[in-house]
């Protein structure tokens, strides 16, 4: 079926993580330190190393459950090296928010080549979307001021934040949600093929609630949509068993691409892969000619 949707990650997908990764571990120290002055830079570092060197079977367990790589990117590194630093020493009570101060004295730039994409899909007729575990007003923001200058392609442009795409749940029963939609949801398998020593776990109501808010009545919305990410198992495990197009952004050093991740593109029914936006864009453009 034709493309109509183009729905993209934000973090890593469409910023350039590493360009600022060292600050935000650095200044995400700097807090945690402050607050636990028995963490010494000396254990930081190795905490880092330690969940660098066990992913990627080793897990984010921000909600409890395996949701993405350990090293994928710094934000999830750090979220881990803190919970191996916190199990280290005893802490179990509720944790301060580290992080949105180091987010944003870190913030990754755009990718150089995100405008003229945003552009080139426009010009296709492609409604597009941006489903992100980042605050809607925070990417929002980003938008306005990267696209300030081009206020017609902005007001095409969707924003749906906070999707939790890490949160393994069901369709909270009590909601009400297109049929098509909870069913398209009942019938998804626990898991993805296993090629972990863990499960990749697909059911992730959070995500599938911010996708339905795309999607709407449209049960042909999965196979009209192309989603692209930076993380296999967080962005798209889930689009895929859905039937949507995929295409990965593969990381760049030091957050490299897991092998498993590139062997699920392979695998995917509609997957493809590169280095940037601009493969992502040869990828819509092929659709278009074929379409």
């Amino acid at each position: 079926m034709a493309l109509r949707t183009l729905i993209l990650d934000f973090d890593g997908t469409c910023t350039d993580v590493p360009a600022t990764h060292q600050r935000f571990l650095d200044e995400t120290f700097r807090v945690y330190s402050a607050a636990y002055p028995m963490v010494t830079l000396e254990r930081w570092e190795r905490a880092l190393t330690a969940v660098r060197a066990a992913a990627p079977d080793a897990a984010w367990m921000l909600a409890k459950v395996p949701a993405a790589p350990s090293g994928a990117d710094p934000y999830v590194l750090a979220g881990e090296a803190i919970s191996f630093l916190n199990r280290e020493d005893g802490r179990r009570d509720p944790q301060p928010d580290f992080f949105t101060e180091p987010y944003k004295l870190a913030e990754a730039p755009f990718r150089p080549e995100l405008v003229s994409v945003l552009e080139a899909a426009d010009a296709m007729d492609l409604a597009i979307h941006f489903i992100s575990n980042s605050d809607t007003k925070k990417i929002a923001g980003r938008l306005d001021s990267l696209l300030a200058d081009k206020p017609a392609l902005r007001a095409k442009i969707k924003v749906e934040g906070n999707a939790a795409k890490f949160s393994v749940m069901e369709l909270p029963w009590d909601q009400t949600f297109p049929q098509w939609l909870r069913q398209r949801f009942e019938r998804l398998p626990a898991e993805a093929a296993r090629r972990l020593s863990r499960p990749i776990y697909l059911r992730r109501g959070s995500y599938m609630r911010a996708l339905g808010t795309v999607w709407g009545d449209d049960d042909y919305g999965p196979s009209s949509t192309l989603v692209c990410g930076d993380i296999w198992e967080l962005d798209l495990a889930l689009p895929d068993a859905l039937g949507c197009a995929v295409h990965l952004i593969e990381r760049a050093p030091p957050y490299f691409t897991y092998a498993y991740e590139l062997d699920a593109m392979t695998a995917a029914r509609r997957g493809s892969s590169s280095y940037d936006l601009n493969g992502l864009l040869a990828r819509l453009r092929r659709e278009l000619a074929s379409s």
